[in-house]
């Protein structure tokens, strides 16, 4: 609709709704995208509406930033040679197959539990996953910062 094709809008939103007011819809929009004539301000979002949203966004990063795998990655090379794997070649395979296989395993456990469990015990969860695996990969890792 912004960019003046209000056919296509039309068979798209036939299509995705199913819907027997599409014109209705259309014209709504198009009133919409009219008063909206500005941006929205950037202090918009330290509203109090935005605040708890934000808060949630900015912790979601920050957990996955500090107990991320990039810890593990960064250390691959000598978490792998200290379990045995001694040339660089083998501790390549090994680093992005285990990795690899870790991250899909998680992806399809994760799409399997995601809809019967639900987002927020999955987070907490995983959350609690993460303390445990980073913890005892840490555990080695002391001798090698020695």
């Amino acid at each position: 609709m912004m960019k003046k094709r209000r056919a296509e809008a039309g068979a798209e939103d036939r299509e995705v709704y199913s819907r027997s007011d599409v014109e209705a819809h259309l014209n709504a929009i198009e009133l919409a995208l009219r008063t909206e004539d500005k941006p929205a301000p950037w202090n918009e979002i330290f509203q109090r509406e935005w605040q708890r949203p934000l808060l949630v966004a900015v912790g979601l990063a920050d957990f996955q930033r500090v107990t991320g795998i990039n810890a593990i990655i960064y250390h691959a090379n000598q978490i792998f040679a200290s379990a045995g794997f001694s040339s660089a070649e083998s501790q390549a395979i090994v680093t992005t197959w285990a990795i690899g296989g870790v991250n899909v395993l998680a992806t399809l456990v994760a799409i399997a539990f995601i809809d019967n469990q639900g987002r927020r015990k999955l987070l907490l969860t995983g959350l609690v996953g993460m303390g445990v695996s980073l913890t005892d990969a840490a555990d080695p890792a002391r001798d090698l910062c020695a």
